[in-house]
């Protein structure tokens, strides 16, 4: 399309990612090509850079997965009021984010505002089911079971509710 930039007669040109396809990466290569075209009579520039958004959109939902993470292992703390437990469910989660994003890259997912979204909804559920977990454990040591076995007891008691809860939350993603 013809255009005005700057008040000079230019030439617009639209740029659009396929489906699938990463906009970072995209934005890069145009501005690889415009640097390769531009000459002393010719400019070429990107005036609209979407991949800054996208950069801005996905260290944002980092970050909050983080906080969110950290606020989740203080609120879990205060709930409980036992250390032990906290501290399991504080390593616990980013492991299960490295195991995740290892099974994303496998399967040649990019991290997106979906995928982080999933990520975020995951540890949310991981928090959950630990705490869960972790009570009914507490529960069958007050009762005078051993550690080892009120943890394989708790556990298996549990096991079917939080497979059943975490199955129901993964179909309605599916």
């Amino acid at each position: 399309a013809y255009a005005y930039y700057d008040g000079v007669q230019a030439v617009k040109v639209s740029v659009y990612a396929a489906a699938g396809a990463n906009g970072t990466s995209v934005v890069r290569a145009a501005k690889e090509i415009a640097a390769e075209l531009s000459t002393d009579t010719v400019t070429v520039s990107l005036t609209d850079d979407s991949s800054e958004f996208i950069s801005d959109s996905v260290s944002n939902v980092l970050v909050s997965m983080l906080i969110g993470g950290v606020l989740a292992v203080v609120v879990i703390f205060l709930f409980l009021k036992k250390v032990k437990p906290s501290l399991i469910i504080s390593v616990t989660m980013p492991l299960s984010v490295l195991g995740a994003l290892f099974f994303l890259f496998a399967m040649g997912i990019t991290l997106n505002m979906v995928s982080l979204g999933g990520l975020a909804v995951g540890i949310g559920m991981l928090v959950d089911n630990s705490v869960v977990v972790i009570e009914n454990t507490y529960r069958l040591r007050a009762l005078g079971e051993s550690t080892v076995k009120s943890a394989v007891s708790g556990a298996r008691q549990v096991g079917g509710a939080i497979a059943a809860s975490t199955l129901t939350t993964i179909c309605v993603f599916v």
